[in-house]
């Protein structure tokens, strides 16, 4: 007797677009690696390390430009497929996950608006530089955090709520890293600390309270 056999597909296939995708972001890494000597130990030792003024001269610790934007780059993609990955995982539509690419851009153009309002305020001063070079490193981190949170919910769609926990804690990190390093150095270089408290109400703590306000039911079914 004959018995016949039935093919049942994964549950959880990978796309022609996540490979993409994925490839692109580690062809990015690459390339900076050769533009940049000892790049992932330059990437994290600048997240946590707050540069001082001789270290802006100093090779060792100076990121490029180009390498900066290619990890940029790396970071908007790993960022935004991680969270579209997410989102797909947790069955919302197509439309609400391409939604979500945006995310990544808006949060890189809206702490950049913050160190124009810091020129704004103080005007040109040492600070602004500490502050680019803040942000740079933060951002490359996150790069390789996201990119990691990606491949783990593709290839492991069990651990997809812990993944959410990670990317959470990650845009945390990055977050309360820059916001840290920022009060430190300008503690640092004198800068007035109602300049500081300024800055922290009106464009840290206000969005975040109004996002939260608004979105609140939004945001906690989605972590449902």
């Amino acid at each position: 007797m004959v018995e016949s056999l039935t093919l049942h597909l994964r549950e959880h296939q990978l796309s022609i677009g996540w490979l993409l995708t994925c490839f692109t972001c580690l062809i990015l890494i690459a390339v900076a690696s050769l533009r940049q000597e000892r790049l992932i130990s330059l990437v994290f030792l600048g997240y946590y390390k707050i540069q001082k003024e001789d270290s802006f001269n100093n090779d060792a610790e100076r990121m490029g430009l180009s390498t900066f934007v290619i990890l940029t780059l790396n970071y908007l993609l790993a960022a935004s497929l991680a969270l579209s990955l997410l989102m797909l995982s947790k069955d919302f539509d197509t439309k609400s996950s391409l939604m979500v690419v945006f995310i990544p851009i808006i949060i890189v153009l809206y702490w950049k608006a913050g160190q124009w309002l810091i020129f704004a305020m103080v005007g040109k001063h040492p600070i602004i530089k500490q502050l680019k070079y803040h942000l740079r490193f933060a951002i490359c981190t996150g790069g390789f955090f996201f990119l990691s949170s990606a491949i783990i919910i593709s290839l492991n769609k069990s651990l997809v709520e812990t993944t959410l926990f990670l990317i959470f804690i990650g845009f945390l990190l990055m977050y309360l890293n820059r916001i840290y390093k920022g009060v430190i150095a300008s503690i640092l270089m004198g800068i007035r600390w109602y300049y500081i408290l300024l800055y922290l109400c009106t464009v840290e703590v206000l969005p975040l309270v109004a996002f939260f306000l608004f979105y609140y039911d939004k945001t906690a079914t989605f972590v449902k």
